[in-house]
């Protein structure tokens, strides 16, 4: 399955920096309820003149283990593995989910990496396109019936791509600025859960926590 998936990454993203694959040989090929989607890898200046997504590609393939996360066994912001901020938060979720992270499929809309998604080079959206035949085949051939998305703009674009219309379930922080996290459901009953970026927000906190929304759909 996942040597399919590697040939439907598109050639022009291939000598960019970035990676395809958050998660193991192991995670993208066995059935999996959930698959968890960010927009696309944030790094440093440096990063972003190493790392290829054929590079990570080829690594993820032939080197790295089978059972393997970026978000809990990789070093991000010159921090111990699974330690950085947004690490925490999506491992939290595999907590409250009672999974783990290694083996929940994972990656971005679009592969290509930026310093943050507002100082991306390109049109983000109009590159995703191209990359949702990924994607299409990773719901498809796993079972996928829960998309996490993290941030508005990655469930928006996940959401039309999958016809989700059907409200289905909505968290808002309890706080002064009052983010929404919220379900969406196809005709085919597969939900797309756009959760607030764990980048920004932390799902590690009571008032913060989107998380039972996925755990309500798992359980189902």
């Amino acid at each position: 399955m996942i040597n399919e998936l590697s040939a439907l990454i598109p050639n022009s993203s291939m000598h960019l920096s970035g990676k395809a694959f958050y998660s193991g040989r192991s995670a993208f090929s066995a059935p999996s309820k959930i698959y968890c989607l960010g927009i696309n890898p944030a790094g440093s200046a440096e990063e972003m003149f190493t790392d290829t997504v054929e590079n990570h590609t080829d690594s993820v393939l032939r080197e790295l283990p089978s059972e393997w996360s970026a978000y809990s066994d990789e070093s991000w912001a010159g921090m111990q593995p699974g330690q950085s901020v947004m690490q925490r938060r999506v491992l939290h979720l595999a907590r409250q989910l009672g999974l783990n992270p290694r083996s929940i499929p994972s990656s971005n809309i679009v592969f290509e990496r930026s310093t943050r998604s507002s100082t991306f080079h390109g049109d983000l959206l109009s590159i995703a396109e191209m990359t949702w035949p990924f994607h299409q085949r990773v719901i498809q051939n796993l079972g996928v019936r829960v998309v996490v998305c993290f941030g508005g703009k990655t469930g928006k674009f996940v959401a039309n791509k999958l016809n989700a219309r059907i409200s289905a379930g909505c968290f808002i922080e309890d706080n002064q600025r009052n983010w929404r996290s919220f379900t969406l459901l196809n005709s085919e009953g597969v939900a797309v859960v756009t959760l607030t970026p764990p980048s920004v927000a932390d799902w590690t906190k009571l008032k913060t926590d989107p998380t039972h929304l996925v755990t309500h759909l798992l359980n189902r």
